[in-house]
């Protein structure tokens, strides 16, 4: 199933005083790009410096019988249980909700 192919999926979370922010990139040549993205604050209050931390994951996808696979460059693999809400504008990954867009990075 190719339903992923060029859509961007996006998710942010915060746990504490941290947030990461976290975008899939899918590719109709099976190819995929996770983009995790950490911001936060180091210390006290106001005024201490933000700490921003970027991490991509380059590998391969499919989608079979309503699961998401995916294999990392580095050989992991994870399984994400897909379904789409909402219309279309939300899919749930392992029941987290993710926002869809469209993207044209493949081609780059």
């Amino acid at each position: 199933s190719k339903m992923l192919a060029y859509i961007k999926l996006s998710r942010a979370s915060n746990s504490g005083s941290v947030s990461t922010k976290t975008n899939f990139y899918f590719c109709p040549s099976g190819e995929y790009a996770m983009q995790t993205q950490f911001s936060g604050f180091s210390g006290g209050g106001a005024g201490t410096l933000s700490m921003a931390d970027e991490n991509v994951e380059l590998g391969r996808w499919v989608v079979k019988n309503g699961t998401l696979y995916v294999q990392a460059e580095n050989g992991e693999r994870r399984e994400y249980d897909l379904s789409v809400a909402e219309g279309g504008d939300v899919i749930r990954l392992n029941g987290a909700g993710y926002l869809v867009d469209t993207q044209n990075e493949c081609g780059r």
